[in-house]
């Protein structure tokens, strides 16, 4: 009881200093984040001159479809479209394919796909990008090039990207997807940028672009706003190094060429990291590992901590799954050899 008082009355102290503490934790990954950039020289150097805002005309101009999961997203779709349809590219090189899902139609409220249509209708005569809007039926598969199996099946990120992936036509050897959540707010001059690169890459590459999940930073808490500056610096230069050793991909703000991802089958749909697990996969089937593009798309942040632990959590199990499934094909690999090897002798 006396402890209990104690507690009571020192609440405010106690609060404060759990903050410090989490501050304290986040500036040190700050400060190693720093000493990783200026002592391992790991950061992309970036020209003393902005990115170019200007459309030249010379080499090609890669294609890039812009897919967009969005499953009772309908207060942020329309914000996110208005924004990506006036990103700095020809209209004609990109689109915009937004996959809803259908099992939305059931519930009694404005469906995503109503406010899709809706600002598709109100830009019909407006020189935009095209804008499609995809919608994923109840018991679709989730394999890329799937069917639907009369059954309802679980709604997952990487289900809805499989099924957009599904649709989209080739453009030529330079066709790249690029990865957008439905809050997401990329740099105007993103597809430029990604442009300047392909051309000069030899071959076909995934670039993982960082993000800063600040849009709302006004509106979170302590606790999330620490969080939400601490992710934007190890974004911004931690990742560069973390690209060098682990093939990592974040889920948005990443571009991927249709050929590649079609040919390892796309994402794997029952995977809650589908990102994290495309991009070993992208390294081990495609023998690409992502290289980092330093131009940021901006995010929301959860507002509270129990909405961060809740999305951490998430991610950590998905991490695990990847880990598993790697675990296992590394050993089903050495068992092959070792057959192999043991035929080889007889």
């Amino acid at each position: 009881m006396f402890l209990l008082n104690i507690l009571i009355n020192n609440i405010d102290s106690i609060v404060f200093a759990l903050i410090s503490l989490i501050s304290l934790f986040f500036s040190l990954r700050l400060v190693i984040m720093f000493i990783t950039k200026n002592f391992s020289n790991l950061r992309e150097k970036r020209s003393n001159k902005k990115i170019s805002s200007s459309i030249e005309d010379k080499g090609d101009y890669p294609f890039f479809s812009i897919l967009i999961p969005a499953r009772n997203e309908a207060e942020v779709i329309e914000k996110t479209l208005s924004h990506i349809i006036k990103l700095n590219y020809p209209n004609d090189k990109f689109e915009i394919i937004v996959i809803v899902d259908a099992k939305e139609n059931f519930e009694n409220k404005t469906t995503t796909k109503d406010i899709v249509f809706k600002f598709i209708g109100e830009n019909c005569n407006n020189i935009i990008p095209a804008v499609k809007c995809l919608e994923v039926p109840v018991d679709f598969d989730g394999k890329l090039n799937g069917v639907k199996t009369g059954r309802i099946t679980p709604s997952t990120k990487g289900r809805a990207l499989n099924y957009g992936l599904t649709f989209i036509e080739c453009r030529g050897e330079t066709h790249y997807c690029s990865f957008f959540d439905a809050e997401s707010h990329p740099d105007v001059n993103i597809l430029l940028e990604l442009r300047n690169n392909i051309n000069k890459d030899s071959k076909n590459i995934v670039y993982q672009g960082p993000l800063f999940q600040v849009r709302n930073f006004w509106k979170l808490s302590y606790f999330s706003k620490v969080v939400a500056l601490s992710q934007a610096f190890s974004h911004e230069y931690g990742l560069p190094f973390i690209l060098k050793f682990i093939p990592f991909l974040g889920g948005t703000n990443m571009h991927i060429p249709l050929n590649l991802i079609k040919k390892i089958d796309g994402f794997a749909s029952s995977n809650i990291t589908e990102d994290l697990d495309l991009g070993v996969r992208c390294e081990l089937d495609g023998g690409i590992k992502p290289s980092f593009i330093n131009v940021p798309s901006s995010e929301q942040t959860p507002p509270s901590i129990k909405g961060y632990i809740v999305q951490r959590f998430r991610w950590g199990k998905g991490a695990c799954e990847v880990l598993t499934k790697l675990n296992k094909r590394i050993n089903n690999t050495k068992s092959s050899n070792q057959i192999k090897n043991t035929k080889n002798l007889c």
